[in-house]
């Protein structure tokens, strides 16, 4: 394969990978939004009985717990992917 072949591969390649990485940013962040929507009114019902204590909240705590670990997962996920998309832009072949 000669160089001009190789190059409109690797060109061909970078523009496929790039609709790709749309849908999965566009469905990384669906599922952040998601989260935060399912574990909004959980979560302010923890502060709330939080506020009222003592006792300590902890069953409604464990409940909300791996929730919140999650959205938080992956919105960095969605930040990280975000960054390195950008470094990859910028240090793509012309």
């Amino acid at each position: 394969m000669d160089l001009s072949a190789l190059e409109r591969s690797v060109r061909s390649l970078e523009t496929s990978l790039d609709s790709i990485e749309f849908w999965i940013t566009a469905s990384t962040f669906l599922v952040v939004v998601g989260l935060v929507v399912e574990y909004w009114f959980p979560l302010r019902e923890l502060l709330e009985a939080f506020k009222k204590r003592p006792p300590f909240p902890w069953k409604k705590f464990a409940e909300m717990i791996g929730g919140v670990l999650v959205t938080l997962g992956v919105a960095g996920e969605l930040l990280f992917q975000s960054r390195a998309s950008k470094e990859a832009d910028h240090h793509s072949f012309d």
